[in-house]
């Protein structure tokens, strides 16, 4: 399978040569009808209770590999909105199965690498949604990133964390001014009063917000 899947993405990539494969509306279709197929597997497994502890993290990892692997190709398609919407929708299921502390540091690298690139698509403009899932995202992946970080720095993944890390940091600082002018207020409050308030670092976007909370009182 992992083959089979290196060779869709070869075909879809843009070098030298055309891509072999275009992504044409009916390509497109195919493969959105294909992503919706694999996150529901996805779901059904962190859904479904049972089986042993070692079974459960094989097939967490089986499947959050495709939903990566389905990610890049629909970033490739221009389709990546579906898998944002996918995404953000489920997040808090999500972030309540994968906070457990028993679950090895490797699956949770893999839940942060999928969930970055919803915050860039949505933080950067790539992907638009509506305010409330915005908000939605903010306040369901920034206690999770924060507590994941130490996490998965001591599991030694000192390099991917950081840089996967920054590119984290960045989105959501960029998503979190995105938001409405009082959930941004909220937020940001909330991280303030954050021991841990040095990561992720949202002083770009509280220096934005205090700027245009100020400008928007002098023309009242």
């Amino acid at each position: 399978k992992v083959s089979a899947q290196e060779q869709i993405e070869y075909m879809l990539v843009e070098d030298d040569d055309a891509p072999l494969i275009t992504s044409d509306s009916q390509i497109k279709s195919a493969f959105r009808e294909k992503f919706c197929e694999l996150f529901h597997r996805f779901k059904d497994v962190i859904t479904i209770e049972g089986g042993g502890a070692e079974t459960f993290e094989d097939a967490i990892l089986e499947k959050l590999a495709d939903v990566s692997w389905a990610s890049r190709v629909l970033s490739r398609l221009g389709s990546l909105d579906e898998l944002v919407l996918a995404w953000s929708d489920f997040s808090p299921e999500i972030v309540f199965v994968f906070q457990d502390p028993a679950l090895s540091s490797g699956i949770k690298l893999k839940v942060m690498e999928i969930t970055s690139k919803v915050l860039e698509a949505v933080g950067y403009g790539n992907v638009l949604i509506p305010p409330t899932q915005r908000t939605g995202l903010v306040k369901a992946w920034l206690p999770f990133v924060r507590d994941m970080k130490m996490v998965l720095l001591e599991a030694e993944c000192v390099e991917e964390t950081m840089l996967l890390y920054n590119s984290i940091e960045a989105a959501i600082n960029s998503l979190v001014l995105s938001l409405p002018s009082d959930d941004q207020g909220v937020i940001l409050a909330e991280w303030l009063k954050n021991e841990r308030a040095s990561y992720p670092d949202l002083s770009e976007a509280f220096e934005v917000w205090c700027f245009r909370s100020k400008a928007a009182k002098r023309r009242l």
